[in-house]
């Protein structure tokens, strides 16, 4: 079998949650796939970050034809029709909008649709491109991979996608690098100010990942614990202001650390 998977966005050199998980699953795959079974990794550029290092069935498809932009809808979309694959596997959830060979089976992960549920927390234009992306992939799509019980469900009830068409695949974690055990690193913390005890949060900062209800729940427990800190660690994202309009109502300004983008991944761990 022959299976095509979209690794532009495991390829990126700055990874959030997409990214990663883009990245794992590739991975992961070319330690547990059928050795018969030939992969196909589509990028938009040279392969990096360990992504590279390829067995001997899988093979990188650099696509970098022009035009420049549009590399999913265009370049990508011109490859699948000139050379198909059986399988089509888009860990993240944009396929092309052009026609796609009938023969290609089309997999792809949705992570949820907040966009659809609480469109007040994005962009207009991110709203837009989701939704129409989401349609598409309700008409074309031959099985979607969600992470959890309710982001299938809110599928079906948002888009009206039959149940039997979506399979939920739960997230993993690495447990060779995390686990249970404390590692305190006294001269990490002394590099960005931090003192014990604190909570860790990571993750980009905004609303729709729930930072403002994590901010106020901190405020309530400080007033059990008043020597506790809290640090965020993420890129500041849509509607970040009012992040920081809580942190400023709740008089939490000295009892938050805000280190965007600071912290490399292995001082996280």
């Amino acid at each position: 079998m022959i299976i095509g998977i979209d690794a532009s966005r495991a390829n990126k050199l700055n990874k959030t949650g997409t990214e990663w998980y883009s990245w794992h699953l590739i991975e992961t795959l070319k330690t547990i796939a059928n050795p018969d079974d030939k992969f196909l990794l589509y990028t938009n550029s040279a392969l990096t970050g360990g992504l590279e290092k390829l067995p001997d069935n899988f093979e990188k498809k650099k696509l970098l034809w022009p035009p420049k932009y549009l590399w999913t809808q265009l370049r990508l979309w011109w490859e699948l029709w000139c050379h198909p694959p059986e399988v089509l596997l888009v860990p993240a959830h944009t396929i092309p909008f052009l026609p796609l060979p009938k023969k290609i089976k089309v997999v792809v992960n949705v992570h949820d649709v907040g966009f659809k549920r609480f469109p007040q927390l994005y962009k207009k234009i991110q709203v837009w491109y989701h939704d129409l992306t989401m349609h598409r992939l309700k008409q074309r799509a031959n099985l979607i991979i969600t992470i959890s019980e309710f982001s299938k469900q809110e599928i079906i009830d948002l888009y009206q996608v039959q149940p039997n068409k979506i399979k939920v695949v739960y997230l993993g974690f690495d447990g060779t690098q995390f686990s249970p055990a404390v590692n305190d690193d006294s001269d990490l913390l002394k590099k960005y100010h931090i003192n014990k005890p604190y909570l860790l949060y990571v993750g980009r900062l905004e609303k729709k990942k729930n930072s403002g209800n994590l901010l106020m729940a901190f405020a309530l427990a400080k007033e059990v614990k008043p020597e506790l800190k809290l640090v965020l660690v993420g890129n500041a994202g849509n509607q970040f202001e009012e992040i920081k309009k809580i942190i400023n109502n709740y008089h939490l300004e000295q009892e938050v650390i805000i280190t965007i983008s600071e912290f490399s991944k292995q001082e996280i761990i």
